[in-house]
């Protein structure tokens, strides 16, 4: 093999150029894209981005996500002090990541020799499958950790080729990032093992040893991260091994499929019900079995190349088939973003097959290239398309809807989305789709609160607060819920029950600034002043903007006489919403007040 070296030669660089080139084009649509499901608790409204005290508790304490992913989360407070809320930056960010790992996957595919490696890199930059990865911002994680994966991949090889040892320890290094950017990228030792065996026909006791801290590092980091995550996120789904084996079956067949034949792409897919008893849902683990034990017959035909690239394939999803639980389990068992890494052997294989046809059959040599070329386009246009849905949260959702009308997780936030509106057709689309997410999902906790909010604005509060308590007693540790409960409490004059959920909405969530507003409220109202000033002013300091809290507590102070306090809290309301007319009213009054005060 040859050694690892940087781009030699004018055209080296122009094909990597070229490989960034295709990916700007292609991505364009994902460039001019919004933030979309996860990223607004995630990124937009993360308060963790926001100071350097935020930092160090992405580092020290985890975040939102409750993966301890702290350089995917410190990429983004970078980002958010450069530009903001502005998501093209975030989208750009990606975008230029996915090129960089499809130039680096060619890099190194080149040095370990394996033919057509520059069609493989272009495969990969364009296939229509990693369009999620790259255009969903919070899916940073995936082209970020990949970036280090590959980068940890090459100084491993580096150090068997070249023997420096340094490049052993900087190995290490990217691939503990790695494992801090995204803990899936825990199969990296595993797959450097898959190399090693399809180099040489074994792995030797060294190649062993040399894999042991890698291995022991994977496994130590790996537990943290899941220890972290079940802590607050516990997700448990009642299935039998021999349902988890017809699930990481058909999943493997799936992401097959999708690479093969990628139509039909969405980000949600109908999920699957694995039934043990069921004589057809033993095909796809059959298939998988079969294929490996195909790959494995043909080496002396064929190589090892096909069963080196079926093992990697097989090796890198495994943290995703459903052996270990995860929450997105509840939706669905696959997604096109957990074949990110793992696209690369089969994508490598099919390059490398296309490659040595090529050269043994193509006349005339334009053939070739014309069917490449044809072939490039396709994937091309294909994320275009596909990247163009993610537009905004509508036509996300929307385009979901369209291949997939049982997703309840579409339709819950659908109504979310319609809870924003401020119209009767907004409440109207809000309880429809809350309700269809409820058909799909009886249990889904944020589908009855939104169902409650949507019937509270509707002024059927006793409706609502029944759905508010389903949605408690699914999830009683939602501070929102408990604090939107108590203001449909407050509006029934059920001031005592309202309180203890404000209380219970504070206990969850201390710096939770609007339930110190609206406790505050219900305390003022049921002669509880001095209470209720404290509440304002914590509201106040946790959110000195918070233009209501500054006008409810004028209030509260001009009641009580202190009219040139409550006169400072509406000018500050009027600061920061100059529109706010209830402030305007309000400081008019007290001006007056005061006047006639001075004027005895």
């Amino acid at each position: 093999m040859a050694p690892i070296a940087p781009f030699e030669g004018r055209a080296e660089w122009t094909q990597a150029g070229a490989l960034v080139a295709m990916v700007l084009v292609a991505y364009l649509p994902a460039l001019r894209g919004g933030f979309v499901l996860d990223d607004a608790d995630y990124v937009a409204e993360n308060p963790l981005l926001l100071t350097l005290g935020g930092l160090w508790r992405i580092w020290t304490q985890g975040v939102p996500q409750e993966h301890y992913w702290p350089i995917t989360y410190t990429v983004f407070w970078t980002e958010h002090h450069l530009w903001g809320l502005a998501p093209a930056g975030y989208h750009l960010v990606n975008v230029l990541l996915h090129a960089a790992n499809a130039v680096l996957l060619w890099h190194v595919l080149t040095r370990l020799e394996v033919r057509g490696a520059w069609l493989a890199a272009a495969i990969f930059a364009l296939h229509p499958v990693h369009v999620e990865s790259v255009a969903w911002v919070i899916e940073l994680k995936d082209v970020l950790s990949g970036f280090l994966y590959l980068l940890a991949f090459r100084a491993y090889a580096t150090f068997v080729v070249e023997g420096r040892r340094r490049s052993y320890g900087l190995a290490l290094a990217l691939f503990a990032a790695a494992m801090l950017s995204k803990s899936v990228v825990v199969t990296l030792p595993v797959a450097i093992g898959v190399w090693l065996w399809c180099k040489r026909g074994r792995l030797e006791r060294g190649d062993v040893a040399r894999l042991g801290p890698m291995l022991g590092l994977a496994a130590a980091m790996a537990l943290v991260d899941m220890v972290l995550f079940r802590k607050v996120q516990p997700a448990r789904f009642d299935f039998s091994l021999l349902e988890r084996l017809l699930i990481a079956g058909r999943a493997l067949c799936f992401y097959a499929e999708k690479l093969l034949w990628p139509a039909e792409l969405i980000p949600i897919y109908p999920r699957w019900t694995a039934h043990a008893g069921a004589a057809w849902q033993w095909l796809p683990p059959g298939a998988v079995a079969a294929a490996l034990a195909l790959a494995a017959w043909s080496r002396r035909l064929l190589g090892r190349g096909p069963l080196a690239a079926a093992m990697f394939f097989v090796v890198t999803l495994l943290p995703t088939l459903g052996f270990v639980d995860f929450p997105f389990m509840e939706w669905s068992a696959v997604a096109d973003r957990f074949q990110y890494l793992a696209s690369i052997g089969p994508i490598a294989l099919v390059a490398a097959g296309a490659a040595w046809a090529t050269a043994h059959f193509a006349r005339p040599a334009w053939t070739a290239r014309a069917a490449g070329a044809g072939l490039l386009l396709t994937l091309g246009v294909l994320t275009w398309r596909q990247g163009g849905i993610y537009e905004n949260e509508h036509t996300y959702y929307q385009a979901i809807l369209a291949r997939n009308p049982d997703a309840a997780l579409a339709h819950n936030n659908l109504a979310n989305l319609a809870n924003a509106l401020d119209d009767g057709r907004g409440i109207d689309q809000a309880i429809q789709h809350s309700e269809e997410a409820l058909r799909l999902a009886p249990n889904f906790a944020f589908a009855h609160y939104n169902l409650a909010f949507a019937l509270a604005r509707r002024g059927r509060v006793d409706d609502a607060i029944r759905q508010y308590e389903e949605a408690l007693r699914i999830k009683p540790d939602f501070a929102q819920g408990h604090d939107d409960l108590a203001n449909a409490l407050a509006r029934r004059d059920r001031g005592d029950e309202a309180i203890q959920h404000y209380d219970e909405a504070l206990r969850l969530k201390p710096d939770f600034a609007q339930a110190h507003n609206n406790l505050a409220l219900v305390l003022a109202g049921r002669g509880r002043g001095d209470e209720a000033i404290r509440h304002y002013e914590e509201a106040l300091r946790l959110e000195p903007d918070f233009a209501q809290a500054h006008n409810n507590l004028g209030n509260l102070l001009d009641d009580r006489g202190r009219t040139d306090e409550a006169i400072w809290h509406y000018e500050e309301a009027l600061r920061i919403k100059p529109d706010f007319e209830e402030a305007r009213s309000n400081l008019a009054i007290s001006l007056a007040r005061r006047r006639g005060r001075n004027a005895r």
